[in-house]
């Protein structure tokens, strides 16, 4: 019907379960299937499936018997003393009321439309034998959108298809050659024709390019658009309908001489630019579509710039990488069950004085061996160390499918958006180390006996040293895709993606911030002393340190402009690193006076001090004291350990 098509909510439709025997009934592999279609019309003046959920059938249904003028209305215009007032005799009128009835537009069955299409025994071999299988079809005919109504102008349908990797599509549709003649189209007259081409993105209207003819004989190519096909012959027969081969069928052709490329008539069946060589059928065949991603299409015949899109697109969802971190992390979890449940039995029988068997012996030794190697490893003795590591490679997988799905078509496009994922997370937690007063707290509560509270530089700099890696991986591959554009892709040149572009600009200067604060952090850097010559002016590598690491505001603020999703991570991190700061600022607040000054050894300084409103000081183990002293330097703040 008319009804426009919907991204959303996609197509009305109905589940129909087809029969299980309908082959061994027929004896063939393949059975001719009619279906009449009733299109029922009811207006919102009635219920139109009042009576049709219930078992026996309701008088007041809107049925057949709406149909025209045996309308229950009365028919067109009823006329009538339809509330029944009493003709006193005073009057010459009998109170009749007109209705504005016509009945070609209230509740009634509008037309019939009947469909032959074929069923077929699913293939009992090749890669499509048992995996499910997707009907990709087109709807609507030639025209523009007053000609085709109450059908509607073409379209693929469904024109959101989500399947699996590894599920198979078949792309098949109908034509037809007696389309009005009238009707305004594009191609040889009265024919309606379809092809599929794969776009870069949803509103890009010129075809991706493959560049399949840029392969040498004996060379590696890489194509340079990432195709849901698998093949240059798919890819050219989605796009050319066969129009060079005599096919029987998607797997049965000879070669053809219909297509002269120098035909510009647009009514000539040897234009194949137009498709006017192709049949009215397209049986495109099973395919099975192994490549997660997001791929729009459209048909060079019909897509009419300006006038009607006929586009659709195919996203394939991965489940393979997600299945097997699944199925590792599943089949480790059961091992370590398994292992603890036979030892636990072994030392039950043995309780029982049950001897133990050799088997049993050997494998409680094995294990005891095992458990030994395990606590003397490296991720047994840095366990945070380990679980950051896999939170990293989670982050990464979790990053490089999402980005599957999205439109972008550059190659390396899902790497740099995995390292983008860890980049959000870690650019969140690089601080909650050292948040010097939630440390403090920690220590005092349960949790700092299970927190690696006292390592807190440690992981500061462990974070730092993955985003570096992040980063470079981000940075480097970005601009890949970058080349990538601006040869094959959108056509920007690389200036224009990365300087000129607000993301790419802000993704510099991220960069440059962060690469300050990590090579002032360096030990080296900070113990070191600088003099401009000529002059008397000096300055330390500790102090750079401390000037170039307030750049953090800027780098977070940058951060929440950069990327999309960048805020939602940084809340409750952010919200913490405020309170932290309030905190110390609140403390910093109180007043001290100097006791004592001595210098027991030739290394050490130990000073006395003590509040100045005479409140008693109680110490709590982990605190520590700022100092600084002016005369070395005015914004270097050190910590000192109270004792």
């Amino acid at each position: 019907n008319a009804r426009a098509p919907d991204w959303e909510t996609g197509e009305p439709f109905f589940d129909w379960l087809i029969p299980n025997n309908v082959f061994e009934t027929l004896s063939s592999d393949e059975a001719t299937c009619v279906l009449r279609i009733r299109y029922n019309i009811s207006s919102a003046d009635f219920q139109g499936w009042r009576g049709f959920d219930e078992e026996s059938h309701d008088p007041e249904a809107v049925d057949s018997l709406y149909n025209a003028e045996d309308a229950k209305m009365g028919g067109t215009d009823p006329e009538a003393d339809f509330i029944g007032f009493s003709n006193t005799g005073a009057t010459t009128t009998s109170f009749p009321l007109k209705l504005n009835v016509d009945t070609a537009h209230i509740g009634r069955t509008f037309e019939d439309r009947s469909h032959s299409f074929k069923i077929k025994r699913r293939p009992s071999s090749g890669p499509c034998s048992n995996r499910r299988i997707f009907n990709l079809n087109v709807k609507g005919r030639r025209g523009d959108v007053v000609q085709v109504f109450p059908s509607v102008p073409y379209a693929f349908t469904p024109m959101a298809l989500e399947v699996s990797e590894g599920d198979c599509v078949h792309f098949q549709w109908t034509g037809s050659d007696a389309n009005p003649i009238e009707s305004r189209g594009y191609g040889r007259s009265m024919t309606d024709r379809t092809n599929l081409v794969e776009l870069e993105k949803m509103d890009a209207n010129v075809p991706a390019r493959h560049s399949y003819d840029e392969v040498t004989a004996g060379s590696s190519f890489w194509a340079s658009f990432s195709s849901m096909f698998s093949d240059e012959a798919t890819v050219r027969r989605m796009a050319f309908l066969n129009q060079e081969f005599d096919c029987s069928s998607a797997d049965s052709c000879v070669p053809s001489l219909a297509c002269d490329a120098a035909d510009v008539d647009e009514d000539s069946t040897s234009n194949c630019k137009l498709l006017n060589a192709a049949s009215a059928y397209f049986d495109g065949g099973l395919i099975k579509l192994d490549r997660p991603g997001y791929y729009p299409y459209m048909s060079t015949r019909n897509n009419a710039f300006g006038s009607h899109s006929h586009k659709a697109v195919i996203i394939v969802k991965a489940w393979k990488l997600l299945f097997i971190i699944g199925g590792s992390v599943a089949g480790l979890v059961i091992l370590i069950v398994a292992v603890l449940v036979a030892r636990w039995r072994i030392a039950v029988n043995a309780d029982w004085g049950i001897p133990e068997s050799s088997l049993a012996k050997g494998f409680v030794f094995v294990t005891n061996c095992s458990f030994n190697a395990i606590e003397k490893s490296w991720c047994f003795r840095h366990p945070y160390t380990v679980g950051l590591l896999l939170g990293c490679a989670i982050l990464y997988a979790v990053g490089y499918w999402q980005a599957l799905d999205d439109p972008d078509p550059a190659p390396y496009y899902p790497i740099a958006k995995g390292n983008g994922r860890c980049l959000d997370i870690l650019c969140n937690i690089i601080f909650l180390p050292v948040l010097r007063n939630l440390s403090s707290w920690l220590r005092t509560t349960p949790m700092g006996r299970v927190l690696p509270v006292d390592d807190s530089l440690y992981f500061h700099k462990l974070i730092g040293l993955l985003i570096a890696f992040a980063f470079s991986g981000h940075i480097t591959f970005h601009y890949l895709d970058f080349v990538w554009h601006s040869t094959s892709g959108s056509g920007k040149t690389v200036l224009q993606q990365t300087l000129l572009d607000w993301t790419g600009l802000t993704g510099h200067v991220i960069v440059l911030c962060m690469t300050l604060m990590m090579v002032t952090g360096l030990e080296r850097f900070r113990r070191r002393h600088w003099g401009i010559p000529f002059t008397k002016f000096q300055f330390s590598g500790h102090s750079l340190f401390v000037r170039m690491h307030k750049l953090w505001f800027l780098v977070l603020v940058l951060l929440w402009t950069h990327s999309t999703y960048f805020w939602h991570y940084s809340i409750f991190p952010v919200c913490l690193l405020i309170i932290d700061k309030l905190i110390g600022r609140l403390r910093g607040q109180k007043q001290v006076e100097l006791v004592s000054a001595q210098m027991p050894t030739r290394d050490v300084l130990y000073l006395t001090m003590q509040p100045t409103d005479g409140r008693r000081f109680k110490f709590q183990s982990g605190q520590y004291l700022f100092l600084m002293c002016p005369e070395v330097s005015k914004v270097e703040w050190h910590p000192f350990t109270i004792s």
